[in-house]
């Protein structure tokens, strides 16, 4: 039996309203809908109980049957119980975003890494290098911009172990990708130099140098607040002498700080989306695609005639990474529009140890006992 037969066997006992019973009633809905006036204000989303049962109740009641509607749905975090009705003609702003990337991200599974494990991410890049040229000859080298200067996009492809406490060295493995030509100069003949080429390094990155408001390790971001407004507190902390746009831009780039290359556990996951909406000057943008070509929605700040922009999945709201476009042409020295940076967070683990290619780095080596400006051997592939 078809979908059709088994609604009408649903409730047989309820006689079929006649055709001038239902005109009426698609006359008042149609002329409704025709004087409507079109949304522009951004909405909350409709929780699916609110808008569609409602209206599915109305319309069962005035035509004496029941009624199947199809929408799209956004779910958070898998939970049916928190379903979201978002149609793409409904306008989120910047901190319903935010709030739901908080619901998704409260209810991913923690992954709790011990101070004597790593935490192993990887991710995709694309960053600008810029350099001069000594060549007094380079103005006139195609392969050059402006009074000698180059730029351009280097990509990579990222896996790095960070030490949960950053008490002891972690490794870096990179892979060199297609580069790309920086928005308005040529692309430089050097810049392919690297490509397909990978790199092993030691890293040395001890999250207990600086104060606690620039730690970035697991074991400390595990002991930050969980709830939104501490959270904010903590992302405005250790920034004396700066006031203003100066001061949200500062939280805006931690709560950046806090989200690559390191694991944020759910509950301040959560908290720190929350508290990056409460940062004045946030924005909305509507489409935009992470360095591994993921389409999402992001929210942004603007910053020297840059949006730094941190993006979320379209239907799930999951962090996918960040990127850079540029706003103001002057301040940016490239035309408006063009991506100039961009990041894709691709997965986030918890290792038992360091890879076998890093054995060389000497193991379990503390950071303290590096010297300042010391560091193992490098291994090069």
């Amino acid at each position: 039996m078809d979908e059709i037969g088994r609604l009408e066997r649903l409730r047989e006992e309820v006689p079929l309203p006649r055709p001038e019973e239902l005109d009426p009633e698609r006359g008042r809905l149609h002329a409704a809908i025709a004087a409507a006036p079109p949304r522009t204000a951004p909405r909350r989303p409709y929780p699916l109980g609110f808008g569609l049962r409602g209206l599915g109740l109305k319309v069962a009641l005035a035509t004496g049957v029941a009624a199947a509607v199809t929408v799209p749905l956004i779910m958070t975090g898998g939970d049916p119980a928190i379903e979201t009705f978002t149609p793409d003609r409904v306008r989120l702003s910047a901190a319903q975003v935010l709030d739901l990337a908080a619901e998704t991200a409260s209810r991913e599974e923690e992954l709790n890494p011990r101070p004597e494990q790593y935490v192993y991410t990887e991710s995709q890049t694309m960053y600008g290098s810029f350099a001069m040229t000594v060549d007094e000859n380079a103005k006139a080298n195609s392969s050059s911009g402006p009074g000698g200067q180059s730029r351009y996009l280097y990509r990579t492809e990222r896996r790095i172990w960070l030490s949960a406490d950053r008490s002891r060295l972690g490794a870096l493995m990179i892979k060199h990708l297609e580069p790309r030509p920086y928005p308005g100069w040529p692309l430089p003949a050097h810049a392919k130099d690297d490509v397909g080429q990978v790199e092993r390094l030691p890293l040395d990155d001890c999250g207990r140098k600086g104060p606690d408001w620039s730690r970035t390790d697991a074991v400390y971001l595990r002991s930050l607040p969980t709830d939104p407004e501490a959270m904010r507190e903590h992302l405005y902390s250790g920034q004396d002498g700066k006031e203003g746009a100066d001061r949200d831009y500062a939280a805006w780039n931690r709560a950046r700080e806090m989200l690559m290359e390191t694991y944020l556990p759910p509950a301040q996951r959560s908290a720190l989306f929350r508290a990056a909406g409460l940062i004045p000057g946030v924005q909305l943008v509507d489409r935009a695609e992470d360095a591994a070509g993921r389409e999402g929605i992001a929210v942004a700040k603007i910053h020297q005639g840059v949006s730094e922009e941190l993006l979320f999945d379209r239907l799930t709201y999951r962090f996918l990474g960040e990127r850079a476009v540029v706003t103001d042409e002057s301040q940016a020295k490239s035309p408006v529009g063009s991506l100039i940076a961009s990041t894709a967070a691709l997965k986030v683990e918890v290792a038992d140890g360091l890879p076998d290619f890093a054995k060389g780095f000497v193991p379990g080596r503390q950071c303290t006992d590096v010297a300042d400006g010391e560091a193992p051997p490098a291994s090069n592939d």
